[in-house]
């Protein structure tokens, strides 16, 4: 089988943690829209002074895989040092930023999400290859409220987590009705909201109706379409609430924010 690789390193990396002879790890997932022939990864994962080496055996691999495999494999890698963190009372974190390819190949690894930054439109950055994210009204709203810079938190750990993706999306939504209205019952901050974003009931239930199983503690599988949808669309309620605040709190109309 092909043979790809994955390597990083747990931060700080003075931890030097050491983790060896681990038996390989098999995963399986079966064909979906997205992934026709579905995925089998045989992971042997070795730590070396806090360096970290995933060794993927793929049945079939071809480039468009890379970030599938990767999604699965550093949940593994991270499975193995929350285990050390948890025993020490430490915290510690996962970055893996190389890949190797079947060829031997080394590149560096940034795992980006396009369309996501399409949903963006408050924010900016100038044009280049070098990325400057200059002081605007939207970097003034979130140092000045701890609660949207929290609920930037939950969006970014969802595309670092994907397995508890659902559940940060909708927190980081439901943390914009409270921003809001902090004062009105739920169901009446809920209507308010999605009056004000012109959101339809429809468009925030499939955020918090997805979250429901994995915030009580069932950890069922949830598909890679949905999670990604979930995610797309908690971005773009929290790019539309940026838009609300820096409107001084003024209603989204059409044509500007269609209904979604």
């Amino acid at each position: 089988m092909p043979v790809v690789h994955f390597k990083g390193r747990v931060i700080p990396e003075f931890s030097e943690i050491n983790v060896r002879g681990l038996p390989p790890i098999a995963f399986t997932e079966p064909p979906t829209d997205g992934l026709p022939n579905g995925l089998h990864i045989v992971t042997t994962i070795t730590i070396e002074n806090s360096e970290i080496d995933l060794e993927c055996d793929v049945k079939e691999y071809e480039p468009r895989l890379m970030g599938w495999i990767h999604n699965r494999v550093i949940g593994l890698a991270r499975a193995i040092v929350d285990l050390y963190g948890f025993t020490l009372g430490v915290s510690l974190l996962v970055v893996l930023d190389k890949f190797v390819d079947e060829n031997r190949s080394e590149k560096k690894l940034l795992i980006l999400n396009h369309s996501l930054q399409e949903c963006c439109t408050l924010t900016s950055f100038e044009p280049g290859e070098k990325k400057y994210l200059h002081p605007n009204r939207a970097l003034e709203m979130v140092l000045g409220d701890g609660g949207l810079f929290l609920g930037l938190r939950d969006l970014i750990s969802a595309i670092t987590y994907p397995n508890i993706a659902a559940i940060n999306c909708a927190r980081a939504v439901e943390s914009l009705r409270i921003l809001a209205f902090p004062d009105e019952e739920k169901k009446d901050g809920w209507k308010r909201l999605r009056s004000d974003l012109n959101l339809s009931l429809e468009y925030l239930l499939f955020i918090t109706r997805t979250s429901e199983k994995p915030r009580h503690g069932d950890r069922s599988y949830i598909d890679g379409p949905t999670i990604e949808e979930v995610t797309r669309r908690a971005w773009i309620v929290f790019d539309r609430f940026l838009h609300y605040r820096a409107r001084g709190n003024r209603p989204l109309k059409a044509p500007e924010f269609q209904l979604l």
